[in-house]
């Protein structure tokens, strides 16, 4: 067994490397989506409302299935964890490629696809990594997290060119055997670090592995979680209108593709950089510059929306894809010292759910608002006003954390 093996401390970097690769893996699944919404109806007249609710099943079955993943990770741990939810992620894309109806799309991304990818990708390798890194957490985790960008400016134009090649079914196949694949490659480098210390809360008390109930008890956690709804209500309804709000206002098709390439791009330096910068300053502050930068995006959206300016468009660009996905890890991060690193699984699952539900009602009630008024601009206030309620979770985190144990 890997437990057995005596194993460097500095391990833990070729686990941050794998986590590269596999949160990669998960990124492209989710930013495919948005290609085979355009793909699967051309090809087969399905409507495209159909085809997209089925399609846009996988965050809300990615929320729901995250508690029951962090709890597996708990108790089976990482490494048989990750083992099924690759097959899971695999045979899910397969009975994707070979779906026969919306219906067909819809349960093959709930009862497969959700809980595998969530299996192999960010939630898995938080929890991983987590107990490796007690000194430079913010750093591996934003590392590792990085993998995201990289699946947008690389993976997800490989999986459009399959699309534009051989067809969209012949694609989820093959993303299938690229699941097996990343399952063979990722899996046996899974270890346990050579000094597991106790996990303790903030009170530095031992606590045991506490299941997903028993998180529902703990006020920090509902804070966790709150966090990350007011922050991915703001990130989801940013990202998801965005195209539609400069389609309208104006925008050419080149011009919001090239506004795409630089968010891609400035995730490269973001994710790494706020974790590396989380290490120096603390997480609190940290968060600070981040919402900040958000703020700063939502503005450059309405002045380009509203002038036609492209340096507007360009900076909005860079500072969305600076902050974006950052807010996740960052409180990810807080939830081993809020309840410890046994109990991190069932956590950041919990958090995931409601993070999840969060991100789901920002970019539907936009779309509503949208449709009742004829603009975004009510909407984008209100992600900025969230944006602001998640920091004041994270100011309230830091402060409960300041005391017995050291905020970062």
């Amino acid at each position: 067994m890997a437990t057995h093996v005596p194993t460097d401390p500095r391990y833990g970097w070729v686990l941050v490397g794998g986590g590269m690769l596999t949160i990669a893996f998960q990124a492209t699944i989710f930013f495919a989506m948005a290609l085979l919404l355009v793909a699967i109806p051309d090809d087969t007249g399905w409507s495209r409302a159909a085809t997209g609710a089925a399609l846009a099943s996988l965050t809300l079955g990615s929320g729901l299935w995250a508690p029951v993943v962090g709890a597996a990770i708990q108790h089976f741990g990482p490494r048989k964890t990750m083992f099924v939810s690759g097959l899971v992620t695999a045979a899910g894309l397969a009975a994707l490629g070979l779906a026969r109806s919306p219906e067909e799309i819809a349960l093959a991304i709930l009862l497969l696809i959700s809980p595998g990818s969530s299996g192999i990708g960010s939630l898995a390798y938080y929890t991983v990594l987590q107990e490796w890194f007690r000194v430079r957490r913010g750093t591996a985790l934003s590392i590792a997290d990085s993998g995201a960008s990289f699946g947008l400016m690389l993976m997800v134009p490989i999986f459009q060119q399959l699309i534009v090649s051989d067809g969209w079914r012949s694609a989820c196949l093959t993303m299938a055997v690229a699941s097996l694949v990343l399952t063979v490659v990722t899996v046996p480098i899974q270890r346990r670090p050579p000094h597991r210390l106790p996990a303790s809360t903030t009170d530095g008390r031992t606590e045991r592995s506490a299941g997903f109930l028993d998180q529902l008890g703990k006020p920090l956690v509902w804070l966790v979680g709150l966090g990350l709804a007011t922050s991915r209500f703001a990130f989801q309804l940013i990202a998801i209108h965005q195209v539609a709000y400069l389609t309208d206002q104006g925008f050419e098709a080149g011009q919001i593709a090239s506004a795409f390439a630089l968010t891609g791009l400035a995730g490269l330096a973001g994710r790494p950089g706020f974790g590396w910068l989380s290490d120096r300053i603390g997480t609190t502050r940290v968060y600070a510059i981040l919402i900040s930068c958000l703020l700063f995006a939502i503005a450059c959206l309405v002045v380009a929306g509203q002038s036609g300016l492209l340096p507007a468009l360009w900076l909005y660009a860079f500072s969305f894809g600076t902050a974006l996905g950052v807010g996740t890890l960052l409180f990810a991060r807080q939830v081993s010292e809020v309840v410890g690193s046994r109990s991190f699984g069932s956590a950041l699952g919990f958090g995931y759910l409601l993070g999840s539900l969060g991100g789901a009602t920002g970019a539907t009630a936009a779309g509503f608002v949208y449709d009742a008024t004829g603009t975004y601009l009510t909407s984008f206030a209100t992600a900025a006003v969230m944006a602001l309620a998640s920091l004041g979770c994270m100011w309230l985190l830091g402060r409960s954390l300041s005391g017995p144990r050291r905020s970062t």
